[in-house]
C-alpha cells in the first residue's frame, strides 16, 4: 500500500494504519508532529522498527500488537475528539469545539 500522501500531512498527530499492506513507512519520516502512530500487522519488517522509532523521536510508535486499537489507542483524550465526528450525538461538547483545533494533549 502506497502511503506517500501520509507524509505531506504536516499536522498530522494522530495515525492508526494498522492491519495493511504497507511495507515502505518512509514517507512517514516527514510527519515530524506525529505523537501516536499504531502501525503493526502490516508487512513492514521487524528490523526497520528501531528506524521508524529514530525518524520519529517523540512519537509513541506501536509495532507488535496485534488488536488494532489497544495499548491505549481509544483511551487518549484526542481519540474522543476524533470519534465524535462520526458519532456527534454521543459528545455534544465535543461537537461545540468542533471549529476548535485538536485539543492538546
Amino acid at each position: 500500500m502506497d502511503i506517500s500522501a501520509l507524509g505531506t500531512i504536516e499536522g498530522l498527530v494522530d495515525l492508526n494504519i494498522c492491519h495493511n499492506y504497507i511495507e515502505d513507512p518512509t514517507p512517514l519520516y516527514n510527519c515530524k508532529n506525529l505523537e501516536r502512530l499504531w502501525i503493526s500487522c502490516n508487512r513492514i519488517k521487524r528490523k526497520q522498527w528501531p528506524e521508524i522509532a529514530e525518524a520519529l523521536p517523540n512519537c509513541e510508535c506501536i509495532f507488535d500488537l496485534w488488536w488494532s486499537t489497544g495499548a491505549g489507542w481509544r483511551e487518549h483524550e484526542r481519540y474522543f475528539w476524533m470519534h465524535s465526528f462520526f458519532y456527534p450525538e454521543l459528545y455534544p461538547e465535543l461537537v461545540a469545539q468542533s471549529a476548535s483545533p485538536v485539543p492538546e494533549g
